[in-house]
């Protein structure tokens, strides 16, 4: 297709006529401009040298138009070839017989995330640009916007119920969200998950179950395991017994040959908690003990638990108990000792020598007499009454002195008898009331007497068992004086 141009001049051309232009463009200027001096005659192909610009009638209004390579001038008209849009532009009508095609500019799409081309510019149609629309509210973008593409979004999902969010949702990305944590069998939850009535955005809290150190603490509340309904167990430090000191121990239930004592004492401190429970002997909180006391055999009996003689003569003074299983004793002697402290003490069952802090526990109450402090526990006396003869005015003597002359004694004595007055005992350890025989005649005695006492010289006595000298009366006239002789 050609189209058809209105000529500028109107003169013969030749058909080796060529277009030169001007030396300082591409105009048609004037007929000089053609090679023979003028515009060509009519039809005739003129050949083209350069590009050269034509103006073009359009509408009233002149346009130049570009023609390259050659155009024929057909009758009184010239004839071009239509014109090419340029690249940047777009065909609005195509060219017809009379005239040419119609460019136009075509739109270009603002910067890349303002607008993106929606559709490319064609040859007979411009682009189509669109601009780029931010996510609504509750929306994020998951494609940035391109020079050829839109903005891409999605909306914002709310966590599972079993989930909870980790990270806000942000304008280009989700909310994240971690399934939440569950409480095992040996933990309690501490803070439930937070709900904003949508979904969680808090992690539920566990914590371990606190283990109870059963040798100081007891479980007060069992734990229980899980989510819902659980707990930690519930400790509480054990209380033990505690007691008050002990009270005086009672007086003795005998004065020798086994009684028995006491003391008490009250609770100061209850127990709690499975501590140690009061009133357990086997625990040391009882409240009361009852031991052994005055384990001396009584006066007229003999210790027959002694070891050896070292003890034969020592006798308790004074006992003081203080412990159940510690009693003091003071011992003396009947005469002088027969050996060491530890030995004497050694020779009494249960008992050894005090040591010197023990033997402050008891003061002495001996006026000065030799004694030693004896220390231990004796179980139960073993005692025997003094033997026929003998005699014991002591606690827990080792053994019963004989009776002296001018006595006697039955057995389990604490002291001897003396014989009768008129009567004498010249042997010691008399086991009976008939070791006193009577006087014989001429002699007298008081109580006691060994043995029996002589008539003066010049007095008699016809009588047997005489008790005084007043049974010596003087000898009658004409008889002499014979002490030895009763009359």
């Amino acid at each position: 297709m050609k189209t058809s141009l209105a000529l500028l001049g109107a003169a013969a051309a030749s058909a080796a006529n060529t277009y030169t232009g001007a030396s300082s463009g591409n105009w048609f200027e004037s007929t000089s401009s053609w090679s023979d001096g003028s515009f060509p005659t009519y039809p005739e192909t003129v050949s083209i040298g350069k590009d050269v610009l034509l103006n073009k009638p359009t509408n009233g209004a002149g346009r130049m138009i570009k023609i390259s390579g050659s155009l024929t001038v057909v009758g009184t008209m010239l004839e071009v070839s239509p014109s090419s849009c340029d690249p940047t532009q777009f065909e609005e009508s195509a060219p017809t017989a009379t005239a040419d095609r119609v460019c136009k500019d075509t739109v270009v799409c603002g910067a890349v995330g303002t607008q993106w081309e929606q559709s490319e510019r064609t040859a007979t149609d411009h682009r189509v640009c669109i601009d780029v629309e931010a996510c609504d509210e509750g929306e994020y973008e998951t494609d940035a916007p391109t020079a050829t593409s839109p903005r891409i979004c999605a909306s914002h999902t709310p966590c599972p119920r079993d989930q909870y969010e980790t990270t806000p949702p942000a304008w280009n990305s989700d909310r994240k969200c971690t399934a939440l944590r569950q409480c095992g069998a040996k933990e309690f939850m501490t803070a439930m998950p937070v709900d904003d009535g949508e979904q969680f955005t808090a992690n539920r809290e566990c914590q371990a179950h606190d283990d109870c150190n059963t040798v100081t603490h007891t479980e007060t509340v069992a734990a229980i395991g899980g989510n819902d309904g659980s707990r930690n167990q519930k400790c509480e430090a054990k209380v033990h017994c505690e007691m008050h000191g002990w009270g005086a121990w009672s007086t003795c239930t005998k004065s020798c040959n086994t009684g028995t004592q006491s003391r008490s004492r009250g609770i100061k401190v209850g127990m709690q908690y499975a501590g140690t429970p009061c009133l357990s002997k086997g625990h040391g909180t009882h409240n009361e003990e009852t031991a052994t006391c005055a384990t001396s055999c009584c006066k007229g009996f003999v210790q027959q638990d002694n070891i050896g003689n070292k003890a034969d003569n020592a006798h308790t003074v004074q006992a003081k108990r203080i412990t159940p299983v510690l009693t003091v004793e003071v011992v003396a002697f009947v005469g002088a000792a027969k050996g060491t402290a530890a030995e004497v003490c050694g020779a009494r069952e249960g008992f050894r020598a005090c040591t010197d802090h023990e033997a402050l526990y008891l003061v002495p109450k001996v006026n000065g007499a030799a004694h030693v402090h004896c220390c231990g526990q004796r179980s139960g006396p073993s005692c025997a009454p003094c033997q026929n003869g003998g005699f014991s005015n002591w606690l827990g003597m080792g053994a019963c002195p004989s009776c002296p002359a001018g006595s006697w004694s039955a057995g389990g004595s604490v002291a001897c008898t003396q014989c009768d007055a008129g009567t004498e005992s010249p042997n010691t350890g008399a086991p009976s009331i008939t070791h006193c025989t009577d006087c014989n005649k001429g002699h007298f005695s008081g109580k006691g007497a060994s043995a029996c006492t002589a008539c003066a010289a010049g007095t008699e006595n016809s009588a047997k068992g005489s008790a005084s000298i007043g049974a010596c009366t003087p000898c009658a006239k004409g008889f002499a004086k014979d002490r030895k002789r009763h009359v």
